[in-house]
């Protein structure tokens, strides 16, 4: 019912709409990575809108937490995938506030975030959240940073305010901005750094971790200490 929503809305327009239903572990795997990254932009491409959510069929990850899915870390996930300049995240609040607006009378809306660090993070730390999801400003605010540590810009705004999507992509002031913090990397490295094909640990000595840190060079044998 909201697939055939999204088509009613966006035939109106002469727009075509596919579903695409994710999961963490079709992301793991390298090709699986570019089979979906491929998809999405084929899609685009061809002017075909790419509705994407997780696919809760045979994502278990949720189930031992007992958990609804983070549609927040997919939305970044996402970003990665299609190389966006932009991820737009709207929600039920005009931003991020220096404190819960509901509560403090004297809350101001953050314009814009050039880093998002533990003070930042701590701004939503006391955020009242349902006990049945991972939403939230602190799951909206782990997806920023994400993003922005790939060179995506996020702006995290009311959804409900007219024309906010119009006046994000054109660079009009709503909601939160949050820098990039990093600039635009190549395909590759930005899968690696996204963690999600992490499955264990290596223990290096100093002088590989700063080869690695300082110098972007390789990972020798001899720098590793543990796995």
């Amino acid at each position: 019912r909201l697939m055939h929503a999204y088509e009613q809305l966006f035939s109106r327009e002469g727009i075509s709409v596919a579903q695409a239903l994710l999961s963490r572990r079709d992301l793991t795997d390298r090709l699986g990575y570019l089979n979906v990254r491929n998809t999405l932009l084929g899609l685009l491409e061809r002017g075909v809108v790419p509705i994407v959510n997780e696919n809760d069929v045979v994502a278990v990850e949720e189930l031992a937490g007992e958990h609804f899915g983070d549609n927040d870390t997919l939305s970044a996930l996402v970003s990665n995938l299609v190389d966006a300049d932009l991820l737009a995240i709207l929600t039920d609040t005009d931003g991020l506030y220096t404190a819960d607006p509901d509560v403090d009378k004297e809350a101001r809306l953050i314009p814009r975030v050039e880093k998002i660090d533990q003070a930042i993070m701590e701004l939503a730390a006391s955020e009242k959240i349902d006990a049945w999801s991972r939403g939230g400003m602190t799951s909206k605010l782990k997806a920023a940073r994400l993003a922005t540590s790939w060179g995506i810009t996020v702006v995290i705004a009311r959804g409900t305010a007219p024309d906010v999507l119009l006046d994000v992509v054109a660079g009009q002031p709503r909601g939160t901005l949050f820098a990039p913090t990093a600039s635009k990397k190549e395909s590759r490295r930005r899968w690696l750094l996204s963690g999600l094909s992490t499955k264990g640990e290596l223990r290096v000595d100093q002088g590989a971790a700063s080869a690695l840190r300082s110098r972007h060079k390789s990972l020798l044998p001899a720098g590793v200490q543990e796995v």
